[in-house]
Protein backbone atom coordinates (compact mmCIF):
# COMPACT_ATOMS: atom_id res chain seq x y z
CA UNK A 1 0.00 0.00 0.00
CA UNK A 2 2.85 2.38 0.81
CA UNK A 3 4.56 1.65 -2.51
CA UNK A 4 1.31 2.16 -4.43
CA UNK A 5 0.67 5.44 -2.61
CA UNK A 6 4.17 6.71 -3.44
CA UNK A 7 3.75 5.55 -7.03
CA UNK A 8 0.82 7.96 -7.26
CA UNK A 9 3.19 10.76 -6.20
CA UNK A 10 6.41 9.97 -8.02
CA UNK A 11 5.25 7.66 -10.79
CA UNK A 12 2.14 9.52 -11.95
CA UNK A 13 1.84 13.14 -10.82
CA UNK A 14 5.44 14.34 -10.47
CA UNK A 15 7.19 11.98 -12.88
CA UNK A 16 6.46 13.72 -16.16
CA UNK A 17 6.91 17.42 -15.45
CA UNK A 18 9.42 17.42 -12.58
CA UNK A 19 11.36 14.19 -12.03
CA UNK A 20 11.85 13.32 -15.71
CA UNK A 21 12.80 16.93 -16.36
CA UNK A 22 15.68 16.50 -13.93
CA UNK A 23 16.74 13.10 -15.27
CA UNK A 24 15.10 10.06 -16.85
CA UNK A 25 17.51 7.95 -14.81
CA UNK A 26 16.17 9.43 -11.59
CA UNK A 27 12.60 8.73 -12.72
CA UNK A 28 13.46 5.09 -13.52
CA UNK A 29 15.42 4.71 -10.29
CA UNK A 30 12.51 5.92 -8.15
CA UNK A 31 9.68 4.08 -9.94
CA UNK A 32 11.19 0.92 -11.40
CA UNK A 33 14.04 0.69 -8.92
CA UNK A 34 12.88 1.83 -5.50
CA UNK A 35 9.09 1.47 -5.68
CA UNK A 36 9.37 -1.71 -7.73
CA UNK A 37 11.58 -3.18 -5.02
CA UNK A 38 9.49 -1.84 -2.16
CA UNK A 39 6.44 -3.74 -3.41
CA UNK A 40 6.44 -7.43 -4.30
CA UNK A 41 3.79 -9.27 -6.27
CA UNK A 42 5.59 -12.61 -5.95
CA UNK A 43 5.55 -12.40 -2.15
CA UNK A 44 1.85 -11.57 -2.19
CA UNK A 45 1.13 -14.50 -4.50
CA UNK A 46 3.22 -16.87 -2.38
CA UNK A 47 1.34 -15.98 0.80
CA UNK A 48 -1.93 -16.81 -0.97
CA UNK A 49 -0.42 -20.12 -2.11
CA UNK A 50 0.51 -20.91 1.48
CA UNK A 51 -3.11 -20.36 2.48
CA UNK A 52 -4.32 -22.54 -0.39
CA UNK A 53 -1.97 -25.41 0.42
CA UNK A 54 -3.53 -25.57 3.89
CA UNK A 55 -7.00 -25.69 2.37
CA UNK A 56 -7.92 -22.05 3.11
CA UNK A 57 -9.10 -21.33 -0.44
CA UNK A 58 -11.64 -18.71 0.62
CA UNK A 59 -9.00 -16.74 2.51
CA UNK A 60 -6.69 -16.93 -0.53
CA UNK A 61 -9.38 -15.51 -2.83
CA UNK A 62 -10.25 -12.83 -0.30
CA UNK A 63 -6.56 -12.03 0.06
CA UNK A 64 -6.32 -11.22 -3.63
CA UNK A 65 -9.60 -9.31 -3.75
CA UNK A 66 -9.02 -7.23 -0.61
CA UNK A 67 -5.36 -6.70 -1.50
CA UNK A 68 -6.27 -5.46 -4.97
CA UNK A 69 -8.87 -3.11 -3.49
CA UNK A 70 -6.35 -1.70 -1.01
CA UNK A 71 -3.53 -1.04 -3.50
CA UNK A 72 -5.94 0.41 -6.08
CA UNK A 73 -7.30 2.79 -3.42
CA UNK A 74 -3.77 3.64 -2.28
CA UNK A 75 -2.60 4.83 -5.70
CA UNK A 76 -5.76 6.88 -6.18
CA UNK A 77 -5.19 8.51 -2.77
CA UNK A 78 -1.56 9.13 -3.71
CA UNK A 79 -2.54 10.77 -7.00
CA UNK A 80 -5.14 12.99 -5.36
CA UNK A 81 -2.87 14.16 -2.53
CA UNK A 82 0.03 14.75 -4.94
CA UNK A 83 -2.25 16.74 -7.25
CA UNK A 84 -3.32 18.88 -4.31
CA UNK A 85 0.29 19.41 -3.26
CA UNK A 86 1.28 20.41 -6.79
CA UNK A 87 -1.61 22.86 -6.89
CA UNK A 88 -0.33 24.36 -3.63
CA UNK A 89 3.18 24.68 -5.09
CA UNK A 90 1.79 26.44 -8.16
CA UNK A 91 -0.15 28.83 -5.95
CA UNK A 92 3.03 29.65 -4.05
CA UNK A 93 4.92 30.05 -7.36
CA UNK A 94 7.51 27.43 -6.40
CA UNK A 95 9.34 26.07 -9.42
CA UNK A 96 11.97 23.37 -9.71
CA UNK A 97 13.15 24.39 -13.16
CA UNK A 98 16.32 26.24 -12.09
CA UNK A 99 17.47 23.52 -9.71
CA UNK A 100 16.79 20.75 -12.16
CA UNK A 101 18.77 22.39 -14.95
CA UNK A 102 21.83 22.63 -12.71
CA UNK A 103 22.02 18.93 -11.88
CA UNK A 104 20.62 17.46 -15.10
CA UNK A 105 23.96 17.37 -16.86
CA UNK A 106 25.57 15.48 -14.01
CA UNK A 107 22.82 12.92 -13.52
CA UNK A 108 22.43 12.03 -17.18
CA UNK A 109 26.02 10.86 -17.41
CA UNK A 110 25.23 7.71 -15.42
CA UNK A 111 23.80 4.53 -16.93
CA UNK A 112 21.98 1.87 -14.90
CA UNK A 113 20.84 -1.65 -15.85
CA UNK A 114 17.92 -3.48 -14.26
CA UNK A 115 16.15 -6.66 -15.39
CA UNK A 116 12.73 -5.10 -14.97
CA UNK A 117 13.84 -2.07 -16.96
CA UNK A 118 14.61 -4.32 -19.93
CA UNK A 119 11.36 -6.22 -19.49
CA UNK A 120 9.47 -2.92 -19.38
CA UNK A 121 10.55 -2.34 -22.98
CA UNK A 122 8.14 -5.12 -23.96
CA UNK A 123 5.18 -3.06 -22.73
CA UNK A 124 3.07 -1.76 -25.58
CA UNK A 125 4.59 -4.03 -28.24
CA UNK A 126 1.94 -6.72 -28.25
CA UNK A 127 2.33 -10.24 -29.59
CA UNK A 128 3.80 -11.27 -32.93
CA UNK A 129 4.50 -9.11 -35.95
CA UNK A 130 0.94 -7.81 -35.93
CA UNK A 131 1.39 -6.54 -32.39
CA UNK A 132 -1.90 -7.89 -31.11
CA UNK A 133 -2.99 -7.22 -27.51
CA UNK A 134 -0.82 -4.14 -27.25
CA UNK A 135 -2.89 -2.96 -24.31
CA UNK A 136 -1.41 -5.71 -22.11
CA UNK A 137 1.91 -4.64 -20.51
CA UNK A 138 3.69 -7.92 -21.25
CA UNK A 139 6.94 -6.74 -19.67
CA UNK A 140 5.34 -6.24 -16.26
CA UNK A 141 3.25 -9.38 -16.71
CA UNK A 142 6.33 -11.51 -17.45
CA UNK A 143 8.22 -10.02 -14.50
CA UNK A 144 5.42 -10.75 -12.05
CA UNK A 145 4.55 -14.22 -13.34
CA UNK A 146 8.17 -15.39 -13.67
CA UNK A 147 9.10 -14.08 -10.22
CA UNK A 148 6.03 -15.76 -8.72
CA UNK A 149 6.97 -19.07 -10.34
CA UNK A 150 10.56 -18.92 -9.11
CA UNK A 151 9.32 -17.89 -5.67
CA UNK A 152 7.02 -20.94 -5.60
CA UNK A 153 9.80 -23.25 -6.81
CA UNK A 154 12.16 -22.00 -4.11
CA UNK A 155 9.44 -22.49 -1.50
CA UNK A 156 9.09 -26.12 -2.66
CA UNK A 157 12.86 -26.56 -2.46
CA UNK A 158 12.85 -25.09 1.03
CA UNK A 159 10.26 -27.61 2.19
CA UNK A 160 12.12 -30.51 0.56
CA UNK A 161 15.58 -29.74 1.94
CA UNK A 162 14.49 -28.23 5.26
CA UNK A 163 17.89 -27.12 6.59
CA UNK A 164 18.92 -23.81 8.14
CA UNK A 165 21.47 -23.00 5.42
CA UNK A 166 18.98 -23.77 2.68
CA UNK A 167 16.31 -21.68 4.38
CA UNK A 168 18.69 -18.71 4.60
CA UNK A 169 19.76 -18.88 0.95
CA UNK A 170 16.23 -19.47 -0.33
CA UNK A 171 14.81 -16.61 1.75
CA UNK A 172 17.52 -14.29 0.43
CA UNK A 173 16.72 -15.12 -3.19
CA UNK A 174 12.98 -15.03 -2.62
CA UNK A 175 12.70 -11.68 -0.88
CA UNK A 176 15.85 -10.16 -2.36
CA UNK A 177 15.91 -10.99 -6.06
CA UNK A 178 12.34 -12.20 -6.70
CA UNK A 179 10.83 -9.59 -4.41
CA UNK A 180 12.61 -6.86 -6.36
CA UNK A 181 11.88 -8.38 -9.77
CA UNK A 182 8.14 -8.47 -9.20
CA UNK A 183 6.15 -5.32 -8.50
CA UNK A 184 2.75 -4.28 -7.24
CA UNK A 185 3.30 -0.52 -7.62
CA UNK A 186 3.86 -0.62 -11.40
CA UNK A 187 1.14 -3.26 -11.77
CA UNK A 188 -1.44 -1.11 -9.99
CA UNK A 189 -0.30 2.03 -11.84
CA UNK A 190 -0.99 0.27 -15.15
CA UNK A 191 -4.30 -0.98 -13.75
CA UNK A 192 -5.28 2.55 -12.75
CA UNK A 193 -4.34 3.96 -16.17
CA UNK A 194 -6.41 1.32 -17.98
CA UNK A 195 -9.35 1.87 -15.64
CA UNK A 196 -9.41 5.56 -16.58
CA UNK A 197 -9.16 4.81 -20.32
CA UNK A 198 -11.89 4.32 -22.89
CA UNK A 199 -11.87 0.56 -22.23
CA UNK A 200 -11.98 0.22 -18.42
CA UNK A 201 -12.68 -3.54 -18.72
CA UNK A 202 -9.07 -3.99 -19.80
CA UNK A 203 -7.85 -3.05 -16.32
CA UNK A 204 -9.84 -5.86 -14.71
CA UNK A 205 -8.90 -8.31 -17.46
CA UNK A 206 -5.22 -7.46 -16.94
CA UNK A 207 -5.51 -7.91 -13.15
CA UNK A 208 -7.35 -11.22 -13.53
CA UNK A 209 -4.81 -12.53 -16.05
CA UNK A 210 -1.85 -11.59 -13.83
CA UNK A 211 -3.34 -13.05 -10.66
CA UNK A 212 -4.86 -16.20 -12.18
CA UNK A 213 -1.79 -17.16 -14.22
CA UNK A 214 0.59 -16.57 -11.30
CA UNK A 215 -1.63 -18.38 -8.81
CA UNK A 216 -2.38 -21.32 -11.13
CA UNK A 217 1.28 -21.90 -11.96
CA UNK A 218 2.09 -21.52 -8.26
CA UNK A 219 -0.35 -24.31 -7.43
CA UNK A 220 1.41 -26.62 -9.88
CA UNK A 221 4.90 -25.65 -8.70
CA UNK A 222 4.33 -25.37 -4.95
CA UNK A 223 1.01 -26.82 -3.79
CA UNK A 224 1.04 -30.04 -5.83
CA UNK A 225 4.55 -31.10 -4.65
CA UNK A 226 3.62 -30.32 -1.05
CA UNK A 227 0.44 -32.37 -1.30
CA UNK A 228 2.01 -35.32 -3.09
CA UNK A 229 5.21 -35.42 -1.05
CA UNK A 230 3.44 -34.89 2.24
CA UNK A 231 5.68 -32.09 3.49
CA UNK A 232 4.97 -30.91 7.02
CA UNK A 233 3.70 -27.35 6.58
CA UNK A 234 3.51 -25.16 9.66
CA UNK A 235 -0.04 -24.04 10.34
Amino acid sequence: MVGSFLMGWFGVVFKGDIISHVSEHIAIAITTGYLGSLTTFSGWNQKMLELAVLGHWLFAVLGFCIGMLLVASSIVFGIETATGFRYLLNKLNISSGNASSKIKSKLDTYTCVWIRWFLARLNGRGLGKAGSLKWIPFGTLIANVSASCVMAALASLKEAVNTRDCDTIVAGIQFGLMGCLSTVSTFVAEFNTMRKGIHPWRAYAYAIITICVSFSLGILIYCVPVWTRGFDIDT
